[in-house]
């Protein structure tokens, strides 16, 4: 499964979390490994208006086992960061298929580490201008270090 997380403010970047209900009422929840390291540390970074695409593998023994009306074998998806005044995500159903069109396709590639395509801020970025891009004044210095190295990639 692809998921697209879009970063539209500098509070809402990664790292990114995924969990997974296979019961579909978002009550039993399994993590799930992210393939994808988005820029960010406490879910701050200069960068915006972007879109973080990554693959979720599925765990081999997936069972669906929510329903919704009519419709059956549906899992509930979730994902999120970790920002101070979030999390900043969101929840996906979907239904559990057997076979289909495209169940053979090999996933399209995708960056690992990817880059962000712009920043908001340049150098030099006062403190007060990483408070605001976390969201949280009680950024620390480890965090705040980060967000300056990713400045200057």
């Amino acid at each position: 499964m692809w998921i697209t997380m879009f970063q539209q403010t500098t509070d809402g970047a990664g790292p990114y979390y995924c969990m997974l209900d296979q019961t579909g009422t978002a009550e039993k929840w399994t993590n799930l490994t992210v393939p994808v390291v988005s820029p960010g540390i406490q879910g701050a970074s200069p960068c915006n208006n972007q879109n973080w695409e990554w693959p979720l593998e599925m765990p081999k023994n997936l069972k669906c086992t929510g329903e919704y009306g009519q419709l059956k074998k549906i899992c509930m998806l979730k994902c999120f960061n970790d920002a101070p005044n979030g999390p900043f995500g969101g929840c996906v159903a979907f239904q559990q298929v057997e076979s289909g069109p495209d169940m053979a396709k090999k996933p399209k590639s995708f960056e690992t580490k990817p880059k962000c395509k712009g920043f908001q801020y340049r150098l030099p970025i006062s403190d007060a201008q990483i408070r605001f891009l976390a969201g949280d004044d009680a950024i620390g210095p480890v965090a705040k270090q980060h967000i300056r190295d990713m400045l200057k990639q």
